[in-house]
């Protein structure tokens, strides 16, 4: 609760653009976009969920929501026992309540010493955004690294400053701070969808969206994004492009099976309706940053990648070969891959070329 207790080198700073979906009918309570959990603090959205669940949980996204709509109001720092603003302290302590939205009952609320009443200690590596970095005397909001190798973190935090009545800050600071410990709150609900991942999740339908509700909480991808599993899908975020896509069904199988984002790069659309084949076949494809995934009934799931897949889109798709029917095969010096119209081979020395049925 002490007054100006952040960590020295501290940058205060406001990096959140506005945009055309910031305003809406007068709406002042925005939800931050970020690179939640995992880095930086981007584009803005819309508040789009209740503060707390019935069952009296709360979501990530609600955390952040609440605690960068306290930030926007930038109210002075103070100490005072009474309940300041929205009910709750105008500390760090306070700041920590009123993005969790709790207050214990018969008194002036949580403090550095009590918190760990209704949170529990966690690994540096577990860190996602709404938890907290809590040291004796100041506590702070983590909500995202600023990169994949996580060099530098940032917070929400009301430490007073140097006049001790600054208002809240955003900050970075350089990898974990020496003497502080990452926290989680108790009443955090897991597996309510957060940030990007949660407005690709709610743009689609929730869940009634292709990948229906959540099952794991969010958690690293394997290149440095962040990926959600959903009942029947899943939805991952690429952090160069601040995009999340979801993808499903024998698509996410195949692209899974082989690999994903690791072999394969991250999605750069969502799933949409093929071209007719020539026998009429219809089905469904999605495009990866190295690699198109194409779907139909009785072809099943197929991979293509390189300059099969470039030949392959170069000459009219599946609308001249077909789906296809195999993943890439061994021959000789090179490759094949079968398709319901015949075969494009490719070799180093002849490239591709088409063999039809």
């Amino acid at each position: 609760m002490s007054a100006d207790r952040r960590p020295a080198g501290a940058t205060a700073s406001d990096p959140l653009p506005l945009s055309r979906r910031d305003v809406l009918g007068g709406a002042a309570r925005m939800t931050f976009l970020a690179t939640v959990g995992a880095g930086l603090l981007g584009a803005t959205e819309l508040l789009r969920a209740p503060g707390a669940h019935a069952d009296g949980l709360i979501g990530r996204q609600a955390v952040l929501d609440r605690a960068f709509d306290r930030f926007h109001k930038r109210p002075a720092y103070s100490q005072a026992l009474k309940p300041g603003l929205d009910g709750f302290r105008q500390d760090c302590s306070g700041f920590i309540s009123c993005a969790w939205n709790t207050v214990p009952a018969g008194s002036n609320g949580w403090t550095t010493y009590n918190l760990p009443q209704i949170s529990h200690q966690i690994s540096a590596a577990d860190l996602r955004a709404g938890d907290i970095l809590l040291a004796q005397e100041h506590v702070m909001l983590f909500t995202g690294w600023t990169d994949a190798a996580r060099s530098h973190l940032q917070v929400l935090e009301h430490g007073g400053g140097s006049s001790g009545l600054e208002p809240p800050e955003f900050n970075t600071y350089s990898g974990l701070l020496s003497g502080y410990a990452p926290w989680r709150y108790n009443r955090v609900d897991e597996l309510d969808p957060y940030g990007s991942i949660r407005v690709t999740w709610l743009d689609n339908g929730g869940v009634t969206s292709p990948v229906g509700p959540p099952v794991l909480p969010e958690i690293d991808s394997q290149r440095g994004g962040r990926f959600q599993d959903f009942r029947d899908g899943m939805i991952i975020w690429n952090r160069a492009t601040n995009q999340a896509w979801m993808v499903h069904g024998l698509i996410l199988t195949c692209y899974r099976d082989q690999g994903s984002e690791l072999a394969w790069g991250f999605p750069v659309m969502d799933e949409f309706d093929a071209s007719a084949a020539p026998d009429g076949t219809r089905g469904r494809f999605q495009k990866f940053e190295n690699a198109l995934i194409l779907w139909s009934a009785p072809t099943g799931a197929h991979l293509l990648h390189g300059e099969i897949r470039a030949y392959f889109e170069a000459n009219n798709d599946e609308q001249r070969h077909g789906y296809p029917t195999s993943d890439e095969i061994a021959e000789g010096s090179g490759f094949r891959q079968e398709f319901q119209q015949g075969v494009i081979h490719w070799n180093p020395s002849a490239r591709a070329t088409w063999q039809a049925r």
